[in-house]
């Protein structure tokens, strides 16, 4: 299904419009699934429909003002990206470019699909295409996902075309509504779903990967595989090298290089979703060869070609040249085997009609896969009955996804280009109308059944991993037609997903206790914890800065008056032993303790084996406060002490009273701490 592509608009840069005519179609699939409820368009119904297409078409270039262009003041055919849209000038309906296969200052090769099947549904016929041959507009979306077309092109498009385009981009906005891909996910609308750092994609929310928060599903579809989804934030896929893996957080680096960094640097700015799709283009030319010295633009690096022998330079000596530049340009040379072409032949395998094409449905089997031969439109249009021809057989093997295995028509015969260079092997499974078999002798496209691969024969590939444009043009010589090399974007840029443009919001969950604080794996920088037992009853607020947890705030702390803590004993004293010590409270950091009263409500009495005394202190020192000596017990009345106290250490400090009872059969005694 199609891809998702992001704004590029920038800052005084004009809208890019281009007007072009399409001038060749071929379709390429139907869609693969029945959605269960009768769709009476996929694949296997009784009357498929296609829903993404080759468009070969010239392009005119236009000119602007604006300097910051690939071609200063001018958009052609080079700028025709992949996520680009296209619609025909007349009824508006707009297809999404999602690959590119060759592109010139003013022609382009690409699929187009029609996204979500919209064109298909919106039509009585089914049919998800504008008319071709035809005039048509190149338009992009801005990070909205609303169409750009300012200024719209004069004399080609009709008064309802804009009115058109911009309902379209009303229907499920493919920013508000994104496509995302995990094969048989099983989700429903509804469904919260995070990033996964473990298994690097997208799983139900749960509380281990909900700081990896991606969105919630807006449609379980289309198909079993793909889901659309509203984020959370804003996605990206204008940055080539976003590092790691999907689910990986990434964070900018902190030497002012402005480049980015899976080391956590304190602030994560996105989310990976997903890795980049390569750009690939390969040569058409097996062992082709260029005069040494001739130069090439590689995306705006000069490669001139030195590596040779004799003055000519091969295939592996261009891939010597183009590399040595890799750090420039971004793209890798390879010496790939060169792809195995079979061509209709009438002259050597006959034909059962004196052309290329036979009457439906019929099947045979290609490399292993099943195509069922239904499609008939070139041949209704050429012969007025249900025959398929060249270019319908070329439909059907393309809907059939057959691996590294593409399907064209030539002059009125059939092309199957196995794009590994591999071999090709044709089984007849079922005959025409008229008892014809698809290949073989006197069959319907006029091709041998066993076709070997291709030896010693290398075509130069050019990789680009990152997904971005491949651009080629002649310098020096025409070593783009000796390779056979074309300009080209068919891979996409990984996406990520901002994280709170770059400041985060963090969260605050609420704990039991310190235990349970301390079992929290999942947690990011400036995450806080409300502990509602962090000790004594009382609650603390605790902040993780990245490595440990820091007390922001107590329950004792909170107050910005003077508090107090207090304890009464009353004998006679349960437990083991002549003495108790209990925790009065915990005061913060930058407390101060002003007073210390103890009040005699009653007389300590019936006790034995020694003196019944009072302190008051810390842990390490029980008298700090008040010792012994400074209050009596045995005699009704106040004793007062002020310490003022202060305490600046680094965590909390419990502050403490030690009754010795020598086993008191009465007494009442009350200690009050006064602090700010």
């Amino acid at each position: 299904m199609a891809v998702n592509k992001t704004s590029s608009i920038d800052l005084n840069i004009p809208a890019k419009v281009l007007s072009c005519q399409v001038t060749n179609i071929t379709a390429i699939s139907s869609w693969a699934h029945d959605d269960g409820q009768g769709d009476p368009w996929w694949s296997g119904s009784l009357n498929p429909k296609s829903y993404s297409w080759e468009l070969t078409m010239t392009v005119t270039a236009v000119t602007h003002g604006s300097h910051l262009t690939r071609t200063p003041r001018k958009f052609d055919g080079f700028d025709v990206v992949v996520g680009d849209y296209i619609a025909g000038a007349t009824d508006g309906r707009a297809l999404q470019i999602v690959s590119i296969s060759e592109k010139t200052t003013n022609s382009v090769k690409c699929i187009a699909e029609d996204r979500l099947r919209y064109n298909t549904f919106r039509s009585a016929s089914g049919s998800g295409i504008f008319t071709v041959p035809g005039s048509a507009v190149i338009f992009q979306l801005n990070e909205n996902g609303d169409p750009m077309i300012d200024p719209l092109p004069t004399g080609i498009v009709s008064s309802d075309f804009y009115a058109n385009i911009n309902s379209r981009f009303k229907y499920l906005n493919p920013q508000m509504n994104y496509m995302f891909e995990k094969t048989a996910h099983g989700y429903e609308a509804g469904d919260v779903v995070c990033m996964d750092g473990t298994t690097n994609t997208f799983e139900l929310a749960d509380s281990d990967n909900i700081s990896r928060l991606v969105g919630t599903v807006t449609h379980a579809g289309p198909g079993p595989n793909n889901f659309l989804c509203r984020p959370a934030n804003g996605v990206i896929d204008f940055v080539p090298g976003l590092p790691g893996l999907p689910g990986d957080f990434i964070y900018p680096m902190t030497d002012n290089s402005g480049d980015l960094t899976l080391t956590d640097t304190g602030v994560a700015l996105f989310l990976k979703l997903t890795s980049a799709i390569a750009s690939v283009t390969k040569g058409s030319v097996s062992n082709g060869t260029c005069t040494a010295g001739d130069t090439i633009e590689l995306n705006d690096t000069n490669i001139v070609f030195i590596t040779s022998s004799s003055g000519v330079t091969s295939v592996a000596n261009a891939v010597t040249d183009i590399n040595a530049l890799t750090s420039s340009h971004g793209v890798t040379a390879t010496a790939e085997a060169g792809a195995n072409t079979i061509t209709s032949d009438i002259g050597t395998y006959g034909s059962a009609y004196g052309l290329v094409g036979g009457y439906v449905p019929y099947s045979a089997s290609i490399n292993g896969t099943t195509v069922n031969f239904v499609s008939d439109a070139g041949g209704q249009a050429a012969y007025g009955i249900a025959v398929g021809i060249a270019s319908d057989m070329a439909t059907d093997i393309n809907t059939a996804g057959i691996s590294n295995i593409i399907a064209s028509e030539s002059g009125g015969m059939l092309v199957i280009k196995e794009t590994a260079g591999g071999s090709i092997t044709i089984s007849n499974i079922s005959t025409d109308g008229q008892g014809n078999n698809f290949a073989g002798n006197n069959g319907t496209a006029s091709l041998n059944t066993t076709n070997p691969a291709s030896s010693n024969s290398f075509t130069l590939q050019l990789e680009r991993l990152d997904g971005g444009e491949i651009i080629l043009k002649d310098i020096v010589g025409n070593a783009t037609t000796d390779f056979g090399i074309l300009s080209g974007h068919n891979g996409s840029y990984a996406l990520g997903l901002h994280v709170e443009q770059g400041i985060r919001k963090a969260g605050t969950t609420v704990v039991a206790t310190v235990a349970a604080r301390n079992a929290i794996t999942s947690k990011l920088a400036g995450d806080s914890v409300h502990i509602l037992d962090a000790g004594e009853g009382e609650w603390a607020q605790h902040l993780w800065d990245g490595s440990a947890w820091t007390v922001t705030a107590t329950q004792d702390s909170a107050a910005t008056d003077a508090n107090s803590l207090s304890e009464t004993f009353t004998a006679p004293i349960g437990g083991f032993g002549n003495s108790s010590t209990v925790t009065l409270g915990r005061i913060s950091s930058n407390s101060r303790v002003l007073s210390v009263l103890v009040e005699v409500l009653t007389v300590v009495s019936g006790y034995t084996g020694g003196v019944p005394s009072l302190q008051v202190g810390t842990s390490s020192n029980i008298d700090r406060f008040m010792s012994d000596a400074e209050n009596d017990i045995e005699f009704a009345g106040s004793y007062t002490t002020t310490p003022d106290y202060h305490y600046a250490g680094a965590t909390e400090l419990e502050l403490k009273a030690n009754f010795t009872h020598y086993g008191a059969t009465s007494g009442a005694i009350k200690v009050t701490v006064t602090y700010v």
